[in-house]
């Protein structure tokens, strides 16, 4: 009767270490696959950071390209303001020149009248 008891209890061991070792098979399964998404999230996130430094490095082109077009607009905008400036000095200047030719045709013109009296009244 020892015997039998010792064999089932043989038995009834053997089938909690055929359990224990399905259950094992089954995480290390688990284990295996977690793994395996674990090594493709690990290149996602390299694949993603490297997208992301990339992305950096054209941000801060685009920064430096617009600092530099913003520094060109700036530029131009003075040049702008300067012929501005001197289109309006140079309209000023032909006005008052305009006026002293006139000034200086109509003292001409005064002066040709006078000549013309004083011409007449020698021929009188």
């Amino acid at each position: 009767e020892n015997q039998n008891h010792f064999e089932e209890d043989i038995i009834k061991r053997q089938g909690e270490i055929d359990t224990l070792q399905a259950l094992f098979d089954e995480e290390s399964e688990k284990f295996s696959a977690a793994a395996s998404e674990l090594e493709v999230a690990r290149g996602e996130i390299a694949s993603l950071s490297k997208n992301l430094h990339s992305l950096q490095a054209e941000h801060e082109q685009v920064v430096q390209q617009s600092s530099k077009t913003q520094q060109e607009l700036e530029s131009s905008l003075m040049d702008i303001e300067r012929m501005k400036t001197k289109y309006q000095d140079d309209e000023a200047t032909a006005h008052s020149k305009i006026a002293e030719l006139r000034s200086e045709k109509d003292d001409l013109t005064l002066k040709c009248k006078k000549a013309e009296e004083t011409l007449e009244a020698l021929h009188q």
